[in-house]
């Protein structure tokens, strides 16, 4: 490893070439822009609201609920 791979800055991983976050995370933060974006053309909805509701839901798997906590315990995604 080089100084200049970056890490994700969840579980430590690798990241690719551009990416903030491993392909997981990154594959995560992806899946939920892209549910967000159905959930409120559904229903008036908040981020912040969405992603309550979805780290309550017991479906919800790892790598979202890794992206979900380190969203809200940042706030700058």
């Amino acid at each position: 490893m080089t100084e200049e791979e970056a890490r994700c800055p969840i579980c430590g991983r690798i990241c690719r070439a551009e990416a903030q976050f491993c392909r997981y995370h990154e594959n995560a933060r992806e899946e939920l822009e892209r549910g967000y974006k159905e959930w409120s053309a559904a229903m008036p909805i908040t981020w912040n609201e969405y992603l309550s509701r979805l780290i309550e839901a017991e479906e919800t798997g790892m790598w979202i609920r890794d992206m979900i906590e380190f969203i809200m315990s940042t706030d700058d995604l």
